[in-house]
């Protein structure tokens, strides 16, 4: 498996830094001899990064889309697109043109990023743009750290406590995720010890206010690291980068799906006792049992125990919060942010796939808050009686037919 790490820098508003952070990480990673590719996927503003770096880009990202088939085998090709800034450091911006944006789909950005890994780099920074999208949800999903740039202002402060609680609703750990506070020395901001109250994740670094540097160094098409390397911002990127290098805690590995699989289903024929004697019962997909999957159940037994104590589910009185719909619904996003964070641990990494993280959250959640695998019968609009024989035989009527179920 690849060791390249995957950094993603993200912010919920423009303005704070992000791109500048981004781009003088990356460069003082490669004056680490590190090597590192520098992608520019806030298409917000596209080519900003190359006007910071001086550079014309002949190729861009969306280049690739319609020619991956072709260019995944052939290293050389995907190389030729990258410009190169240093020895160590190459940069690749997603589009040349806001026309292009359309073609970035995500699906494919998830194949070319993963080809990425595979090309020797230590390090891909992304510079992720300011808008939760599909992309950028793919794009968190092979990362390595998420960074979000945060400036002490109240606005900022809060819209990235509110991203921080929607990340957790759709399954990323908060162990993957660091806030850097920006310009941390300005007038009538936000204290520093407040942001760490109100952030439920940690603190990376804070980096000093020297707008006139930083705008003179933008100016001149510099990095602000080599147009003013003795100034308190560039001693403070250049500490970052060398704090990223040194901690390897930093980074939450990943499982592929192969590795971690929820399921496993063959076509069987199922035949069983009476419905089936009756000829009432239809060939249903059976459940087979791998090495995995127990790896799994052993998963969600431990996650589903400190999820009831988290919670105090004993305590609770449960009944009466499920049949208040408001209630019932906190509940529930409660203990999604909180499975999240115990799969984490649990697991030891982050489990790449989307789908994944939301299919294992809703089975434990349902089976703690609710019945299990019959949830989803009960909610089914035709599904007009379940019959419960014992774990292993659940059947269902539907449209006037008995069928066994999978669950």
């Amino acid at each position: 498996m690849s060791s390249t790490k995957v950094i993603t820098f993200f912010s919920t508003k423009g303005g704070v830094g992000k791109t500048t952070l981004s781009l003088n990480t990356a460069l003082a990673l490669s004056l680490l001899n590190k090597k590192v590719l520098l992608l520019e996927l806030d298409l917000g503003g596209p080519l900003d990064m190359a006007k910071m770096l001086n550079l014309h880009p002949k190729r861009a990202l969306v280049d690739m889309v319609g020619n991956w088939q072709s260019l995944k085998k052939n290293e050389e090709k995907i190389r030729e697109c990258f410009s190169e800034v240093n020895n160590n450091l190459y940069f690749l911006p997603g589009v040349l043109s806001l026309r292009s944006t359309p073609h970035l789909k995500p699906l494919y950005i998830e194949s070319i990023l993963s080809n990425f890994r595979e090309l020797g780099f230590d390090f891909i920074i992304i510079d992720g743009g300011k808008n939760l999208t599909d992309l950028l949800l793919k794009i968190f999903g092979i990362s390595n750290l998420i960074l979000l740039v945060v400036t002490p202002d109240i606005l900022s402060v809060y819209q990235t406590e509110w991203v921080l609680d929607t990340l957790q609703s759709l399954g990323f750990p908060l162990k993957m995720v660091r806030v850097i506070v920006n310009r941390a020395e300005s007038k009538g901001a936000v204290s520093l010890q407040e942001i760490k109250l109100l952030m439920p994740v940690e603190l990376l670094g804070t980096l000093p206010s020297e707008g006139k540097v930083v705008g003179l160094a933008l100016n001149r098409g510099v990095p602000v690291i080599q147009d003013s390397p003795h100034s308190k911002i560039a001693i403070a990127l250049k500490n970052l980068a060398s704090k990223m290098l040194e901690d390897e805690g930093l980074y939450i590995p990943h499982k592929e799906l192969t590795e971690l699989r929820i399921k496993k289903e063959k076509e069987e024929t199922v035949v069983e006792d009476f419905w089936a004697r009756l000829g009432l019962v239809e060939p249903l997909k059976k459940m087979e049992i791998s090495e995995e999957e127990d790896v799994i159940v052993e998963i969600k037994k431990k996650v589903h125990q400190r999820l009831i104590e988290e919670l105090d589910l004993r305590r609770l009185p449960v009944e009466s919060i499920l049949l208040n719909p408001q209630r019932s619904k906190k509940l529930r996003e409660d203990a999604e942010k909180i499975v999240a964070n115990i799969l984490a641990q649990e697991t030891g990494s982050f489990l790449s796939s989307l789908e994944v993280r939301r299919k294992l959250t809703k089975e434990i959640i349902d089976e703690a808050l609710g019945l299990g695998p019959l949830e989803d019968l009960i909610k089914d609009p035709i599904v007009t009686e379940i019959i419960v024989n014992n774990k292993d035989q659940i059947y269902l009527q539907r449209e006037g037919k008995i069928e066994l179920t999978s669950k």
